[in-house]
C-alpha cells in the first residue's frame, strides 16, 4: 500500500563533528564532503509504503551535488516523532574517495516530525 506522503531534511555538510578534530576536517574537506563546494547534504522523499515488515521512506539523497535513490526504514518513536534509518553505500551517493579510511556503508538516521 502507498500513502501520499511529502518529508525532507536539509543538513549543514561542514556540521560533521566526532572526538577527532583531524578527522572533522579531513570528512568536510575537499576528499570527501566537500561542504565547501556542497554546503548541504539534503534528502526529500518520493513516496512512502507499507511492507510486511513495516513503513518504508523511498527518496533522494543528494551528496556532493549527487542524487541517489536511498529507501529509509521508519519506526514510530512516538507522538508524531518518527526515526528513519538505511544504509547507504557512500560511493554509490557521490563519496568514492577514502578507501582505507571509511567504510564504504554508512548508516543513516533522520529524525521526523509528522506536522
Amino acid at each position: 500500500m502507498s500513502v501520499p506522503s511529502s518529508t525532507s531534511a536539509v543538513l549543514d555538510a561542514s556540521s560533521f563533528h566526532s572526538d577527532d578534530a583531524r578527522r572533522d576536517k579531513d570528512i568536510t574537506g575537499r576528499k570527501f564532503l566537500d561542504a565547501g563546494q556542497h554546503p548541504t547534504i539534503a534528502f526529500r522523499s518520493t513516496g512512502c509504503r507499507r511492507t510486511d515488515a513495516g513503513w518504508l521512506l523511498d527518496g533522494v539523497l543528494r551528496v556532493r551535488g549527487h542524487d541517489s535513490d536511498v529507501t529509509l526504514t521508519l519506526e514510530r518513536a512516538g507522538g508524531g516523532h518518527f526515526v528513519a534509518s538505511a544504509v547507504v553505500y557512500r560511493v554509490a551517493a557521490g563519496v568514492a574517495t577514502g578507501r582505507a579510511v571509511i567504510a564504504r556503508p554508512v548508516r543513516i538516521e533522520l529524525d521526523l516530525y509528522a506536522a
